[in-house]
């Protein structure tokens, strides 16, 4: 089966190898990118007239050269082209006494235009490529931004964004050169030929706190396995009718459906095994990075979305039961890119300068070529907040990757609790002459706890079946929504200088995880202003999205509303004013979530099976195999097209072109009967 090949150096024959027998081609699986990669990996040595072209290459470039390489192999007495490349020179190897260079070929593609390319960051407004050539760059789209504790949006300040779909054409023109087209079908797609849809753009902090068109700084690298580990993609390399290359970006789905490239019925000696690195033991979700309500405003907090188990954007890490012996963990983390809708929030609200200059990607709503564009508001834990990327939450990044949730949290999610086993009612109890106090003055928003180093303590624990609350820390049974209300009634000032200076209050409801850590405070509504004179009181009733494990604990911040202070501001048991007298009491009682639509699902439930064997190729098959590397292979032991299955390139290596011979690794999910 032995067959001819040449090589033509930029167009021309300048001389073949002396080794063409050594010349051969492996398809490879790059798991990180979910793309088949093509590589050339043996050397091969010139002499002669492509000698010295090379070698003159070098003498007039310095090195920093690509020289133009395509394959040839014969077919009925008619050269084919098998696959195009590039000599680099400046990795060749030069014997000058022997007037002999030893290079590889690298694909005119992935290799040499993206992959070596991927990490060199360009700017969204650049005109020129990585080597100077003219460049168009992306639209840039006013968009609405929403305030995330209001949910109103801000018709008059604009960011400037830019579709994902050419961001990612703009990316892959700058590095090819032009050289490398580019598609996306899932991308493109979002937004209909009338204008209406929901898509990713992107977008960079400076544009968002300013707000501006200013332009963002943008990596291949980073976009793409960030976009990955929220999606699940894959891309190819195509190669078009006009003969130039083409990426192609889509989801995983895209690449399920499509037909397979060659068929390899008839074969022996086929091996199956499990596909070891694909047994996990646990998941790893979350975004990098994000932010607790409590970081946002320098640690003043203010963020609200509370970053709930599996249904925020946190770094965690959920097991996977079952009995297979494995240590691997399925990495479904983004890193780099900033998807969590408190930093966005953050920046928008609170001026966090901090992503400047990073990546930041917010879905948005189209509604027609000449409407305004804004960023898309959600609910995910439906208790009315408002969120950025709600479709990027790890519940929703967990049903792209697995189709469901890991099994571990099928009681964590799909079983509710009884509202009445979270109840709580307590008062407090202080000694007359002993009631606990606290610093206020004028504006400088003092609270009870910095000043005592406590919390507020409600010593009657009135209803407390279930031993949840110990005076001062209310330990969060089961993750839900949190309704916690009361009142604290607040002693007159008794040092007759604030009289007559009015103050105010507010109640902050502190929620913490298991270790202390503060996590979120939300606020009362303010309290009716009274003067110093009088014994008031401030209620609050507010809910509170918690974990299981987590502290509830109450404290107020008070304030003058005119100069004065500090002053003790002392509680009460209970207060009278203007007739509505309140008692010092808390209330907390949980709701469940609703529930997940997501299915519990065990990820290694489904094989992952290895299928290797060797076989000898025709060149159609090879050629097919090369140009198609992302369509499955049908194969099978018996030349019977009712007993294949497909199975997905993990490796094919082909060590000769000339001699045809291929050992084939395929991956599956199916068993070979």
């Amino acid at each position: 089966m032995a067959v001819d090949i040449k090589f033509l150096i930029d167009g021309a024959d300048r001389g073949q190898p002396t080794n063409p027998d050594e010349f051969g081609v492996s398809v490879s699986l790059d798991t990180n990118i979910n793309a088949r990669i093509v590589s050339f990996d043996n050397d091969l040595n010139f002499v002669g007239g492509a000698y010295q072209y090379i070698f003159d290459n070098l003498v007039e470039t310095g090195g920093c050269s690509l020289i133009d390489v395509e394959v040839q192999y014969e077919c009925a007495g008619i050269w084919k082209r098998l696959a195009n490349g590039y000599i680099i020179v400046s990795e060749c190897s030069f014997d000058l006494d022997k007037c002999q260079v030893k290079t590889k070929i690298y694909d005119d593609s992935f290799s040499t235009k993206i992959n070596n390319n991927k990490s060199i960051p360009f700017y969204s407004n650049s005109d020129i490529t990585k080597n100077l050539q003219t460049a168009v760059p992306p639209t840039v789209y006013d968009v609405s931004f929403f305030n995330a504790a209001s949910g109103d949006f801000d018709v008059v300040n604009l960011v400037g964004c830019i579709k994902i779909y050419d961001a990612l054409k703009f990316l892959v023109s700058c590095m090819s050169d032009n050289f490398v087209d580019f598609e996306s079908d899932y991308f493109r797609n979002q937004i209909n030929n009338d204008g209406y849809g929901k898509t990713l753009m992107m977008t960079n902090g400076l544009a968002i706190r300013t707000p501006n068109q200013a332009p963002t700084q943008m990596t291949f690298d980073k976009l793409y396995e960030a976009l990955n580990k929220k999606i699940r993609l894959g891309m190819v390399i195509q190669r078009q009718a006009n003969g130039r290359p083409l990426l192609r970006i889509e989801n995983y789905d895209y690449f399920q459906q499509l037909g397979e490239s060659c068929n390899l019925y008839d074969q022996p000696n086929i091996k199956m095994e499990f596909d070891k690195s694909q047994l996990y033991a646990a998941v790893n979700f979350g975004s990098d990075p994000f932010l607790y309500p409590s970081e946002c405003d320098g640690g003043n907090g203010g963020c609200t979305f509370p970053q709930i188990a599996f249904r925020g954007f946190r770094d965690e890490t959920f097991g996977i039961l079952g009995e297979c012996n494995t240590g691997n963990v399925m990495n479904l983390k983004s890193n780099d890119v900033v998807f969590d809708t408190n930093i966005i929030d953050d920046i928008f609200r609170f001026n966090n300068d901090q992503y400047d200059l990073g990546m930041v990607l917010v879905d948005c709503n189209f509604f027609g070529p000449t409407n305004l564009i804004f960023a898309d508001d959600q609910d995910p834990l439906g208790y009315g907040g408002h969120v950025y990327n709600s479709d990027y939450i790890n519940e929703q990044v967990s049903q792209n990757w697995l189709g469901g949730f890991p099994n571990s949290l099928f009681q964590y999610l799909s079983v509710g609790f009884n509202p009445f086993d979270t109840i709580v009612i307590a008062n407090s109890n202080y000694a007359v002459g002993s009631e606990p106090f606290w610093l206020i003055d004028f504006g400088s928003n003092l609270d009870y706890s910095s000043y005592n180093g406590t919390y507020i303590p409600f010593g009657n624990q009135f209803y407390d079946p279930n031993n949840l609350f110990d005076g001062q820390s209310y330990v969060v049974p089961y993750t839900g929504l949190y309704n916690v209300k009361g009142s604290i009634a607040l002693q007159k000032i008794l040092l007759g200088a604030a009289n007559f200076t009015p103050r105010n209050f507010r109640v902050m409801v502190r929620r913490f995880d298991s270790t202390a850590a503060l996590l979120q405070t939300t606020y009362s509504a303010l309290s009716q202003t009274v003067l110093g004179q009088y014994d008031m009181y401030c209620d609050f009733d507010v809910q509170v999205a918690c974990n299981v494990t987590d502290l509830i604990r109450i404290d107020i911040v008070g304030n003058f509303t005119q100069i004065g202070g500090p002053l003790g501001q002392g509680l009460l048991n209970t207060a009278t004013y203007n007739g509505q007298t309140r008692a010092t009491n808390l209330y907390i009682k949980g709701e469940p979530f609703e529930p997940t639509a997501l299915v519990d699902v065990d990820p290694n439930a489904v094989r992952r099976l290895d299928y290797s064997f060797d076989r000898p190729l025709r060149m159609e098959e090879i050629e097919a195999i090369l140009d198609n590397t992302s369509r499955p292979i049908k194969f099978g032991q018996f030349d019977d097209p009712l007993r294949v299955i497909e199975g997905y390139i993990n490796k094919v290596d082909i060590k000769s072109i000339i001699k045809q011979d291929a050992s084939i690794q395929l991956k599956s999910n199916k068993i070979l009967r």
